[in-house]
């Protein structure tokens, strides 16, 4: 959001004055700003319009050139994730109920809700209205400031408001564009108060006095602002602005304990089921920040393979029975498993440890027969939150375990990683035997491989991009409760040794034998 706002302040600059060192400022943050995130030219689109439909009538084609020059830069310096993301395309998942909404009359809910957020917009929304209305009523260079701020906000308003009424734009999680937009509006507001407090001043007499009666006006908005404002909503701001969040700089001494306890009590035969941080409570939780996801870098050289906490929300195919986080299990409320479903799950995934702190799961693994507690661990939380307010959770406790359990469960509250050890044999072949020798990105290195059948199936997610050395046939197999298939290695007679790796990062066209079919 912020890069926005400082991408259209640079494009405005190199407006006024076109030079090689604002063109190369302009050029870099951009290409910040598209590798910040997927949408920054979605953000950027209704600016570019507005930019280019005032700007280039007073420059002439060397200015077009190196504009264009920039963009096509930006791309390029972006073509490391880019092309990635083109080719494995087919795996994401539509994420059609995430920061979206299914009302039609969002803008009017969000800007006369009776809350600190829907207040502060809606002023934000009318002065930022009026700083651009003054903008367009100004010189040329004021008009271009005005078309490239107005096009900007026009495609943030109509995408935060009614984006998640069509198909097309509804994955795009319209709502996450709330921040963008008020950001933006906050620079027009900025210009319309100063304009304003200005010509207060002037009508007033000028002078101190001017500036006293300015102060006093707005001082007065301000406080008729405040006792306007319903007292819950301002107590509930002032928690909010006071509450104890510990600052999250590095790896805290909880962290620390956590990867201790990985390296020297885990081993590379299973995967370890880790339940990801809840974005339900991101305004509170200080593990809202996802350092999980680095678990696999931080433990190195130790080789660890996860499930369920590399962030349960990335919407690609992949996760769909692999997520666990927000209360849910593969896409099922956690507490709705069964023992036999779990077991089957943790055969399925090859699970040999768990680890979890939300109340609601270590109350059902606690029930489930093959998990064994064998750690309790500290957990970076807020200090002021000791104890677990989550309704869901309260109201599953309460109909799973009853009144004295689902106290006691909340009592304790996400301050713990509850560590469990899943008995049962560990084994990354659902069909055949063999172990696994070495892994890395990108790589799997079998050992000992006997098939079974003339196969070997394994409990890995299928690509069309694996490959195998020595070459062998590999294909697709569906398994029973998971969407996507798994892979299955045609072998007929066993492998001392077998690498599989992904050819799409060795860069190499896929040979005869070992060409995947596809999902």
């Amino acid at each position: 959001s912020a890069g926005l706002v400082l991408l259209l302040g640079l494009a405005l600059r190199f407006d006024a004055r076109p030079t090689p060192g604002r063109w190369g400022t302009l050029t870099a943050t951009g290409t910040a700003l598209f590798f910040a995130h997927v949408t920054a030219p979605i953000l950027a689109l209704g600016a570019m319009v507005g930019y280019l439909a005032t700007t280039p009538r007073r420059h002439g084609r060397r200015w077009s050139a190196a504009l264009a020059l920039g963009a096509v830069l930006v791309v390029a310096a972006n073509l490391f994730w880019l092309t990635p993301l083109w080719r494995f395309q087919g795996i994401r998942t539509p994420a059609f109920g995430f920061l979206s909404t299914d009302t039609a009359w969002l803008l009017r809910e969000f800007y006369l809700d009776e809350s600190v957020d829907g207040r502060v917009s809606l002023a934000l929304l009318i002065l930022g209205v009026a700083g651009l209305a003054t903008w367009w009523a100004g010189g040329t260079g004021e008009r271009a400031r005005a078309a490239t701020f107005t096009g900007s906000a026009v495609v943030l308003l109509v995408l935060f408001g009614f984006g998640s009424l069509w198909p097309v734009t509804r994955v795009l999680e319209p709502l996450r564009y709330r921040v963008p937009l008020h950001l933006l509006l906050a620079v027009p507001a900025a210009s319309a108060l100063r304009r304003g407090a200005s010509w207060l001043a002037r009508a007033s007499g000028g002078g101190r006095r001017g500036l006293a009666v300015a102060w006093a006006a707005g001082l007065a908005v301000l406080a008729a602002t405040a006792a306007a404002t319903p007292r819950p909503i301002l107590l509930g701001a002032a928690r909010d602005l006071t509450r104890r969040r510990p600052l999250v700089v590095g790896l805290r001494p909880e962290m620390r304990a956590l990867l201790r306890w990985i390296r020297t009590r885990t081993d590379p035969s299973a995967r370890i089921l880790l339940e990801d941080q809840l974005r339900l409570l991101e305004a509170t939780d200080p593990e809202s920040v996802h350092w999980t996801p680095l678990l696999p870098l931080l433990l190195r050289p130790e080789p660890r393979q996860f499930i369920g906490g590399e962030y349960q929300a990335a919407f690609i195919a992949h996760h769909q029975m692999a997520s666990f986080g927000d209360f849910q299990l593969g896409g099922r409320p956690i507490d709705a498993w069964t023992p036999e479903g779990l077991s089957v799950y943790c055969a399925r995934y090859n699970i040999g440890w768990v680890i979890c702190w939300s109340p609601l799961s270590r109350f059902c693994f606690d029930r489930f027969p093959m998990a064994t507690r064998v750690a309790v661990l500290p957990r970076h939380g807020s200090t002021d939150l000791p104890v677990s307010t989550n309704a869901h959770e309260w109201h599953a406790l309460l109909a799973r375990g009853g009144l004295p359990l689902a106290r006691r469960y909340m009592a304790e509250g996400a301050r713990q990683y509850v560590v469990y050890r899943i008995e049962r044999p560990h084994s990354y072949f659902l069909r055949g035997q063999g172990r696994l020798s070495g892994v890395a990105a990108n790589r799997v290195e079998l050992a000992d491989v006997v098939p079974e059948g003339g196969e070997v199936v394994l409990s890995l997610h299928w690509l069309d991009t694996w490959r195998t050395d020595p070459p062998s046939t590999i294909g697709p197999v569906s398994m029973t409760g998971d969407p996507v298939p798994f892979v299955r290695i045609e072998l007929s007679r066993p492998r001392r040794r077998i690498v599989l790796e992904n050819g799409y990062v060795r860069n190499r066209p896929p040979g005869r034998s070992d060409r995947g079919t596809g999902a």
